[in-house]
Order: C-alpha cells, then sequence, then structure tokens
C-alpha cells in the first residue's frame, strides 16, 4: 500500500453510478436467529463498493448491483479477534500483524485493504450483495467517492479471482519427466 495515498478520488460525474463507487448506508439485509429459534430478516445499512461493470451500470443492463460491504479496519479487526475467540484460538498481536501482512500482500482473496485519506478499510468481497438498481439510483447523489484506476479494476480482479477458480484433477509428474527435469536442460526434448 502506498503511504498515505487515497484510493478514493472525489466523484465527479455523480449521476451516474460506476463499478468502484463507494455508497454509503447502503440498504442490505441479514437473516439471523431470533430467541425463539426462528429465522428473522435484520434491515441493516452498510457502506459499501460496487462491483458491477460499468458498461452494464451505463447501458442500464443491470437490474441488480454486486456489492460488497467496505469496514474500516477497527471494526474488521474486532470481527478477526471475535471470530477467533469463537474458535477457541487466542487473538495475539503476532497472530494479527501476520494476518494483516498477509492482507497486505493479497494472500487472501476474501479481502482488499483499501485507503481512504487516513483510514484503512477491508473490502468483504466473500459478503458480496445485490440491491435493486432502482433504488440505487434513488440515492446516487449520497455517493460522493469512487475507486481510482487501477484499484478499481485491482477490486474487480480480486473478485474474480476469489470465483473463478478451475478445478483440475489431481495429478503427479511420471518418473520419466522428473528424471528429465533433474538431468538438466537438453537439446531433444520438444518442450
Amino acid at each position: 500500500m502506498t503511504g498515505g495515498a487515497s484510493w478514493f478520488a472525489k466523484k465527479t460525474r455523480r449521476a451516474l453510478l460506476d463499478q468502484g463507487d463507494l455508497v454509503p448506508n447502503c440498504p442490505t439485509f441479514a437473516i439471523v436467529e431470533s430467541v425463539r429459534g426462528v429465522p428473522e430478516i435484520d434491515t441493516l445499512q452498510i457502506d459499501a463498493v460496487i462491483l458491477t461493470q460499468t458498461c452494464d451500470m451505463v447501458s442500464k443492463a443491470a437490474t441488480r448491483v454486486l456489492l460488497c460491504p467496505v469496514i474500516l479496519m477497527g471494526d474488521y479487526h474486532y470481527d478477526w479477534r471475535d471470530t477467533k475467540r469463537a474458535n477457541n484460538k487466542e487473538p495475539s498481536k503476532n497472530a494479527w500483524m501476520s494476518h494483516l501482512a498477509d492482507l497486505e500482500k493479497g494472500k487472501d482473496l476474501s479481502y482488499l485493504l483499501v485507503q481512504q485519506k487516513s483510514s484503512l478499510r477491508v473490502a468483504l468481497l466473500r459478503h458480496a450483495f445485490h440491491v435493486e438498481r432502482f433504488h440505487l439510483d434513488s440515492i446516487r447523489r449520497q455517493v460522493k467517492y469512487q475507486l481510482k484506476p487501477p484499484y478499481r479494476e485491482l477490486l474487480s480482479q480480486r473478485y474474480a479471482g476469489l470465483f473463478a477458480r478451475i478445478g483440475v484433477p489431481e495429478y503427479e509428474i511420471s518418473e520419466e519427466m522428473r528424471s528429465l527435469y533433474q538431468a538438466g536442460p537438453r537439446e531433444d526434448l520438444d518442450v
């Protein structure tokens, strides 16, 4: 991460919604278990970033818009700590610093660290959700910031990498091939 540089810029085209727009107080919901054990729906308002491609937003092809939550690093730290404790693991400072270094290096595709002025935020890519386009259009004037290039593209790439995996069967390199590699380069290899 670059020191102090914000990944967000003031939005100049406030009339249009784009990929990378930061939507404050975006409406969503969560299904929670009530005291009686019956699922209930809670409505939430969270900061979120638009994942839907700009071309789909401009052409109005997207009737539902894909977003993911963006939370402050302090809130993410509390969630991380609580998850560790729930799994009977001690949330040590060393474990946190190691996890933070992994986030910064992009080792976990579920998250993307983003800088906004002097604060650090975390995009929770695995928690993506949809909102109806007409509703986002009705609150678009609240959208004041958007990710700058190339961070907008990085967000898209991270999200794609998280879900676009190709499964291949397990395989082993044959002993014959292994011996060829161990012998070093040969001119008669058809590469």
